[in-house]
């Protein structure tokens, strides 16, 4: 005989009702339901415009005293324009193809006395990399090439390059005479790439191949942090002071010829103080150094206490605002330079 059924799906079966097969379905509940108020996703409203396309505040301050540089302030409104070659929509300039775009017409740069080429390490971000501000403004005498992809295929006589280094071999330019080279390859990376470059790159080793360094480099305004000294200068700060050294010591009454070079990176410096000066509540990163923290205090009306330690005294932790405050590969192609680049001219 079967087992009967347990009381529990006895009551189960009386309790559910047979399905009518030929009944009309009914609308499903959750379909026919509205949404309660706190469930509704909100109404897409207009998209508020980003701060690249608002005008950024430019302080007065230069990031050398003496420098002398065409007006910046176009580039402070330059809208996104299609690159004219690869028609990538950027607002400074394109960061693959290095020309200009937009409106902001950079400045007519004069011929250099000699050929800066910039080895830009595999690893150094071109939106970072204020060496191509270089190759973008003086096209025909600054040549970028990728290391060590490209730089394989670097073939000048020896004799007439110069290696922009503090190796302890190395001369100030104004020492060397200017006959006797044509080329200066600029290290673009971290100090311990550069190392690395210096040490490893069949050409560099090559003999006839001379470093050169600087006699008396000023204090970097570089706007990001890096361990080396306040002598170690962004990339295009060393390429723009290298110039600066070489007609000091051969065409002093045109000592200013070159300052265009800093155009790009003059606005990034005006761009960024300006931003701190107009929000005084902004917090500054502790550790930076050189012109920019001393303009920074010098905007806020501060002065820096030394430390037990020996180190000059801040007021906050804004690492991340000085991450943020560049010109990135989005917005000028772009995407540093800093490069965080310095030297003698490689960063740290």
């Amino acid at each position: 005989m079967p087992a009967p059924p347990s009381p529990r799906r006895s009551a189960e079966a009386t309790a559910t009702p047979p399905i009518d097969q030929s009944a009309p379905a009914r609308p499903s509940a959750i379909a026919t339901t509205p949404l309660s108020a706190k469930t509704q996703p909100p109404a897409r409203g207009p998209t508020p415009p980003s701060n690249d396309d608002s005008p950024v505040p430019l302080t007065m301050h230069l990031p050398h005293p003496d420098l002398v540089v065409a007006d910046v302030t176009p580039l402070q409104t330059a809208p996104r324009t299609p690159c004219p070659k690869c028609d990538v929509r950027v607002r400074y300039y394109c960061s693959t193809c290095l020309v200009p775009s937009g409106p902001a017409v950079p400045p007519r740069m004069p011929r250099l006395p000699f050929t800066l080429d910039v080895w830009k390490h595999k690893y150094e971000l071109k939106g970072k990399s204020t060496a191509l501000h270089g190759r973008v403004l003086a096209p025909e005498d600054v040549r970028v090439w990728d290391y060590p992809s490209e730089t394989d295929t670097f073939d000048e006589d020896p004799g007439k390059v110069l290696v922009l280094y503090p190796s302890p071999q190395a001369q100030p330019i104004g020492e060397i005479d200017p006959t006797s080279f044509t080329h200066v390859v600029v290290i673009d990376g971290t100090w311990y790439q550069a190392h690395q470059m210096v040490r490893d790159a069949p050409f560099l080793r090559r003999p006839g191949v001379r470093h050169v360094s600087f006699a008396n480099p000023p204090k970097t305004s570089f706007w990001r942090f890096q361990q080396k000294s306040e002598q170690h200068l962004a990339t295009i700060e060393a390429m723009w002071w290298l110039l600066r050294e070489y007609q000091l010591a051969h065409a002093p009454a045109e000592l200013t010829t070159y300052d265009n070079m800093l155009w790009y990176y003059t606005f990034q410096y005006q761009r960024i103080l300006g931003s701190y000066e107009a929000d005084q509540q902004r917090k500054l990163n502790t550790r930076l150094k050189g012109a920019f923290r001393s303009d920074l205090d010098a905007a806020r009306g501060r002065a820096r206490s030394p430390t037990p330690g020996g180190q000059e005294s801040g007021d906050g932790k804004g690492d991340s605002d000085v991450k943020r405050a560049r010109l990135d590969d989005d917005s000028a192609a772009q995407p540093a330079v800093d490069v965080h680049n310095a030297v003698a001219h490689p960063r740290s």
